[in-house]
């Protein structure tokens, strides 16, 4: 793999990783809206039941918050995540297939 390759996969990763920390940052003002517990805490409502106070929220939960109220950055996480996996299968594709050079797909 060549230094272009492994320049794309870091960035996309340093972007992944930051959008995800502003973003979990972002929904975790899901503990301070408790009117929102019932609307906004989905993963919450199917681990512990219905969700009386801050302790049954569960991580993901602020995810969904954050994508429902301030949608930029749980964006720019899917968008990166999205890139990653796409980069990474091209790369494993193309590992596989330059293997066998007699073989043309036109």
């Amino acid at each position: 793999m060549s230094i272009r390759y492994w320049s794309q996969v870091g960035i996309g990763l340093l972007v992944f990783g930051f959008s995800t920390l502003v973003s979990w940052y972002e929904g975790s003002a899901l503990l301070d809206h408790s009117w929102e517990w019932r609307y906004s805490a989905p993963f919450s409502e199917m681990v512990h039941g219905r969700v009386t106070g801050s302790n049954d929220i569960v991580a993901l939960d602020f995810f969904v918050y954050a994508a429902k109220f301030s949608p930029l950055y749980p964006g720019v996480m899917i968008t990166s995540a999205s890139y990653l996996f796409i980069l990474i299968g091209f790369g494993l594709l193309n590992k596989q297939v330059s293997g066998f050079p007699s073989l043309y797909l036109a």
